[in-house]
């Protein structure tokens, strides 16, 4: 089975299949390197602790091939704070920044305190005496007694491992380092403690190097990477992600190497007898299984060796830029111990709540080890994908907060390059914003450039949401107008400033399943000679903004029934949001973009004359959420453009009708358009009339039979005028020359809505007058049973008056005709309310909230 695909079962096997392989090539690299150090004028040191487990994989490597080590190997009793104590009294002032540096903002008392460990708990040295705060050199350069027996103390440490290294190297002039890497701190430190030696170090990998006061180490050889970033061509650079990882491996469990004593000079340190005594952990069943694939695979042939290599650092990458929470187990690590003399252990990932006041999974996962495992344990799969996206970004050399800055006046070269434009549109409203980079961030394809168009707002709002959203910041573009160009004129800046073959407007205060684009673009691909377009069904969100949370109320399907887009529907209105919508940019082009002399309606004025040009296909899967805040008192900055300027909607549905008929007058190509736009006012008007008539029939099921007979007349009267209009109408559109076939679906079409207008009212007459006889039955049993002297209209009028206060507070039965099924098929919402007890039923939710949300009574 490939190595690619294989799925773990224990830590033995992880360390067996993932990183056995990995140390196969990096042994075989360390062997090709320490085979040119191997006479006498070279001494080969393994750094403890690293160094151990080093060592000793190598001498497993060497006998699995019947090779003999060099010579010339031994252990070295070293750590950052034994270098540090060992430069002292040749480089004071280095190791003591290095200190510094190390322990950046403890307390001076727990300096000194990690400088003393050994002597304190051994019992030689009593708790120092609290001193007072201020910088570590200063502290050494005082007279007092604390002062006086650090420095003592470290100039002794100095002495003694200067004996100690003297009498290991013997006469090497030269000392090869190895260690798991990173960044040659212990090299340079020891370097500038013993500059008689020539100093080298071999490492597992580096990642830059260390810098003290202008001073950086000698020859540092990275034998797996040598690299300050991930670069996603070289997968052995994604250890820099989880470096972890490789400590955790190399790392035994033996204290950290802090101090010198006398007896230690001249002493040779064994790898078995360290190993012996060790401390292991359940995860060091890592570190057998590599020891185990080394057995077997050491003598491999070169190329199988490098083929299996391969595999197993692709997969590893991906794990370590990807991990799921199954992974993280695996690869996880132990616990990794303080070093510096410091008490306790910290774990490569943290669980995923709050350790204190102010907390948050954002905090967590930038002080995490392992930052991307962590984000995959505070995240949804998708948003936690998007997070690691961002953590990824940064190691490549993106940080967040570096956006680009594209031109506004489109004179400039495109900035934004993706296989999908996303342009978004936004002015002083981060809030909303926040949840359009999560959405944005949560998509699970991944070929698209995201332009913010920050439309006359806070540049500064927009860079905030954007430092603390899961998004990679190599993909934004903000484009800042210094003052509002207006809602058109921003989509068409937005996309000018991007490169892309598909564009879609995702509006600040809209949203989108994870799977938007992948659908989408994949529909297209695969129907590019049908369709320049594509919608996909749109579920209406209901919320409203109360303080600095955004409260929703309710899901329902927007326009459900679309089930293809024709020219002669959209005329009539616009029939689909744009989060819905993905379009090629090339007929962007060609109808040279959206109308910027439009303050609304520009997006059904650019659906129109797409239309024209090409035709838009459907993809019949929820996925585009349409937000309105219809509920409280969401106006001002935070309203929709429909829900807060409806005036100017209907203003301006007049205009566009007329810029086209206008339009037709001189040129020819908009004939049809404006016929069209005639006929589409007079299907608008009739359906609005009908709907109108519809919802105050059912509004009014309660009131007295007299009233609603004559809704039901009135109906019938509205009905007739529909089906006059359309036969007028048909008749003025034959003289324009519009084709009689394409006339007579449009007349039959509103002549079935008339005869189910006519079926629906006489329908409700019928279930009306029942009520109306059970209602006088109930009356006349409650007058006679408590014996009240009134008549049955006078009490009837006393109950209408309590129904909403009954309503409110009694659960409801459905009645015979309300279709139960259907309501909550179409509203999930509401199902899930009825399993938590706040409604008894479909009818029960709709009288008391869903005809004040807007929702359809479906009648059986």
């Amino acid at each position: 089975m490939s190595l690619v695909i294989m799925k773990w079962t224990s830590t033995h096997q992880f360390g067996h299949d993932a990183l056995g392989p990995v140390v196969n090539v990096f042994m075989a690299r360390l062997h090709a390197y320490l085979r040119q150090c191997d006479d006498a004028d070279h001494k080969i040191l393994f750094a403890l602790r690293a160094g151990l487990r080093i060592k000793d994989l190598y001498q497993t490597w060497l006998s699995a091939r019947e090779a003999e080590p060099p010579e010339n190997m031994a252990l070295l009793r070293t750590s950052r704070m034994m270098a540090i104590k060992a430069a002292y009294l040749a480089a004071p002032t280095i190791a003591v920044t290095a200190l510094g540096r190390e322990l950046d903002g403890a307390p001076l008392n727990d300096i000194i305190r990690s400088v003393l460990n050994r002597e304190i708990t051994s019992g030689r040295c009593p708790e120092p005496p609290q001193v007072r705060q201020m910088p570590l050199h200063d502290f050494l350069n005082q007279g007092d007694q604390v002062a006086q027996f650090v420095r003592r103390y470290l100039n002794r440490q100095s002495d003694l491992y200067a004996s100690y290294l003297n009498r290991l190297a013997g006469s090497a002039e030269r000392l090869i380092l190895v260690d798991s890497g990173w960044r040659g701190t212990t090299q340079l430190l020891l370097e500038q403690a013993f500059p008689n030696y020539g100093w080298e170090g071999v490492y597992f990998g580096c990642s830059g190097q260390n810098e003290i006061l202008g001073l950086r180490p000698g020859p540092m050889h990275g034998l797996m990477f040598d690299s300050d970033l991930y670069q996603p061509d070289k997968p052995e650079t994604a250890f820099l992600i989880h470096r972890h990882l490789v400590e955790s491996l190399f790392e035994p469990g033996i204290p950290s190497i802090e101090q010198i004593e006398p007896e230690d000079i001249g002493s040779h340190l064994q790898v078995s007898d360290l190993l012996e005594n060790e401390l292991r952990e359940n995860w060091d069943n890592a570190y057998d299984g590599v020891r185990t694939y080394l057995c077997a695979h050491a003598t491999d042939p070169l190329s199988k060796i490098a083929t299996d290599y391969r595999l197993a650092m692709e997969r590893l990458a991906d794990l370590l830029c990807h991990p799921t929470e199954d992974d993280i187990v695996y690869a996880c690590g132990k616990m990794r111990s303080h070093d510096l003399g410091r008490l306790g252990e910290v774990t490569s990932v943290m669980p995923p709540k709050d350790r204190f006041d102010g907390d948050s999974p954002e905090l967590r996962i930038k002080e995490a080890i392992w930052q991307t495992a962590q984000a995959a344990l505070e995240h949804p799969v998708e948003l936690a994908k998007a997070a690691q996206k961002k953590i990824i970004g940064g190691l490549m050399g993106n940080p967040a907060g570096q956006y680009f800055a594209a031109p506004t006046d489109g004179t400039e070269e495109a900035a934004a390059v993706g296989r999908v434009a996303i342009i978004t549109r936004t002015k002083n409203r981060p809030l909303l914003l926040r949840r359009a980079a999560e959405s944005v961030a949560s998509q699970t394809y991944n070929d698209y450039s995201w332009v913010i168009v920050n439309d006359g707002g806070s540049v500064e709002d927009v860079q905030k949401v954007l430092e603390d959203a899961a998004v990679d910041p190599s993909k934004v573009t903000i484009c800042s107008n210094s003052r509002s160009l207006g809602m058109e004129a921003a989509s068409n800046v937005g996309i000018r400033a991007s490169e892309s073959e598909y564009v879609v407007i995702h509006d600040d205060d809209d949203s989108w399943h994870p799977d938007f684009l992948k659908e989408t673009v994949a529909f297209l691909s695969q129907n590019r000679r049908v369709y320049a377009g594509v919608i996909t069904k749109t579920l209406y969100v209901s919320e409203e903004i109360r303080g600095h949370a955004v409260i929703e109320h309710g899901r329902w399907p927007y326009n459900d029934w679309v089930q293809n887009i024709q020219i002669s529907e959209m005329v009539v209105g616009n029939i689909f949001a744009p989060i819905a919508f993905v379009f090629r940019r090339d007929i962007w082009e060609q109808i040279k973009g959206f109308d910027e002399n439009l303050p609304v309606l520009g997006d059904w004025d650019f659906n129109i004359r797409f239309l024209m040009k090409s035709d838009i296909g459907v993809l019949p899967k929820p996925l585009a959420y349409y937000h309105h805040r219809d509920r409280g008192n969401s106006g001002g900055t935070y309203s929709n453009s429909v829900i807060g300027g409806l005036n100017r909607h209907a203003a301006y549905n007049a205009i566009v009708r007329n810029k086209y008929i206008r339009l037709a007058g001189t040129n020819g190509d908009y004939a049809a358009l404006a016929v069209l736009m005639g006929t589409g006012f007079g299907q608008q008007d009739v359906r609005h009339r009908l709907d109108n008539a519809r919802e105050q029939i059912i509004a009014r099921s309660g009131q007295p039979l007299q009233t609603q007979s004559k809704d039901i007349a009135a109906l019938r009267q509205e009905v007739l005028a529909a089906t006059a209009a359309a036969e007028g109408l048909k008749e003025k559109l034959d003289h324009i020359g519009r084709p009689e076939s394409t006339l007579n679906k449009d007349v039959d079409q509103l002549r079935q809505e008339a005869v189910s207008a006519k079926i629906t009212a006489k329908q409700l007459q019928e279930t009306l007058d029942h009520r109306w006889v059970m209602l006088h039955m109930a009356a006349s049993e409650i007058i006679r049973a408590r014996n009240l002297n009134m008549q049955i209209p006078t009490l009837l009028e006393q109950i209408s008056g309590l129904v909403e206060e009954y309503a409110q507070s009694t659960p409801l039965h459905s009645p015979p005709d309300f279709n139960e099924k259907k309501y909550l098929d179409q509203y999930v919402d509401v199902v899930k309310a009825i399993q938590d007890g706040l409604v008894k039923c479909g009818f029960d939710h709709y009288f008391k909230h869903g005809r004040i949300e807007g929702r359809s009574r479906n009648t059986k």
